[in-house]
């Protein structure tokens, strides 16, 4: 009879089954465990945390070498022999190609896997370029030629019409030159519109600040350089305003987004050119034209006909002023032009007759002569010079009477020859 122990007997035909025991702990040269479910992010691998600090061990050694060999005194000893980092297997550079695992990992990474993962991006993105670009269809070739080339279409061409206004097809520059300073209005001469065509390689451009926001600096014309060979403001004549108005609202037409900024300049243009005495008073409104274009950029007013009579009006009664007053001096010169016209006319006939007859004084040095063909001023201003007086006549200091002049007009010529302080004529006594 058995007796009872307190144990409990396994049934029979069972056995006790085996305990699991705990993995050995790995080798520090091997992966980490991945922990965490299906899904998740793996933790930092073993490699990428022991190479990181092999490379910060490797420079700083590099440091201290360089140290050594700058100065050996104060640096003795030099830095030891680098360590070779720890190779990643494929499935590591794998999984180091996911972009949720770098993100993960990113504060793990040594520096040249870092660099090595840019390289490996930078690829990536080549290669897809290239695929994509030899999955493009024809058409879509055919159309990046037209783009790149600039090619010609033959079908947009024109029959010219000597009758019509000349077309142009307004180069881009000129609307990102007009977004910024403005153009000036006579660059919209037809002429001045070929040039700028025509030159398009060689205009004068200056660097301008962007008023899109992102901060890039943009070309656009220099408006003052160009000005010098295409015209400035207020030098065209009527007709030429005329041409460049009607360039210049087509450019806007195509500049506005909405019809109603093309119709106020044709508004604007309107008011002047319709006008009855528009060519004849053009010389005194285009000033007036002028602000109001500039107010227009400027304050972006809209088109108000009582203020565009008001400055009209303000301009032609100025140019009348202006056009009395300069007639005024017109007069005044030319009265005065022909004063001394007449002054000089009878100057030279009172000189003819008093040189008539004239002859050369028998006592007299040739120096002293006078002959009835001489001309000389009729009022001399240097001591010695001619006298228009008869030859019967020379200068006296110690007579007390004037000369008895023979011709019938009295004629007064204050100097001869200066013989002292108390002077006077006489007459020569044979």
């Amino acid at each position: 009879m058995s007796q009872n122990t307190g144990d409990v007997a396994p049934p029979i035909g069972t056995h006790t089954p085996p305990q699991h025991q705990p993995d050995p702990p790995s080798s520090p040269t091997r992966n980490a465990p991945r922990v965490g479910t299906k899904g998740d992010i793996p933790v930092p691998d073993v490699p990428l945390v022991r190479n990181k600090k092999i490379e910060a061990e490797n420079l700083a050694q590099a440091d201290k070498s360089a140290d050594h060999e700058l100065d050996p005194v104060a640096h003795p000893d030099p830095g030891s022999p680098q360590a070779l980092v720890i190779s990643l297997t494929e499935e590591d550079e794998g999984q180091l190609r996911v972009p949720a695992i770098v993100q993960k990992l990113m504060d793990y990474m040594p520096n040249y896997i870092i660099a090595w993962l840019a390289a490996e991006d930078a690829q990536a993105k080549e290669n897809k370029r290239k695929h994509d670009k030899a999955l493009k269809d024809p058409l879509s070739a055919a159309e990046d030629k037209i783009a790149k080339r600039h090619c010609m279409q033959g079908s947009l061409l024109s029959a010219w019409d000597p009758l019509a206004p000349a077309s142009f097809s307004f180069p881009q520059f000129l609307f990102d030159t007009e977004n910024l300073v403005g153009l000036p209005l006579p660059f919209f001469m037809q002429k001045n519109l070929c040039y700028v065509i025509d030159e398009v390689a060689s205009l004068p451009i200056r660097k301008a600040n962007s008023c899109s926001g992102n901060g890039k600096s943009i070309y656009i014309l220099d408006i003052e350089k160009l000005s010098v060979k295409l015209g400035a403001e207020l030098s065209m004549d009527f007709g030429s305003y005329l041409q460049a108005a009607d360039q210049f609202y087509k450019f806007q037409l195509q500049h506005s987004a909405d019809q109603e900024w093309a119709k106020i300049w044709c508004a604007h243009f309107h008011f002047f050119d319709s006008r009855p005495e528009a060519a004849e008073l053009y010389l005194a409104w285009m000033h007036a034209e002028l602000k109001l274009q500039r107010d227009t950029h400027t304050y972006h007013q809209r088109y108000l006909v009582s203020d565009y009579e008001a400055a009209f009006n303000h301009s032609v009664a100025e140019h009348k002023q202006q056009t009395a007053a300069q007639a005024d001096s017109t007069l005044v010169y030319n009265k005065l032009s022909q004063m001394e016209e007449s002054i000089i006319s009878c100057i030279s006939k009172a000189s003819g007759s008093a040189f008539s007859g004239m002859s050369h004084h028998p006592g007299a040095s040739s120096g002293n002569s006078y002959s009835h063909q001489s001309s000389g001023p009729l009022f001399p201003t240097a001591v010695g010079a001619q006298s228009l007086l008869h030859a019967s006549y020379v200068w006296r200091p110690d007579m007390g009477y004037p000369p008895i002049l023979k011709t019938k007009a009295q004629q007064n010529f204050p100097k001869g020859k200066r013989m002292g302080s108390a002077c006077r004529w006489v007459p020569c006594r044979p």
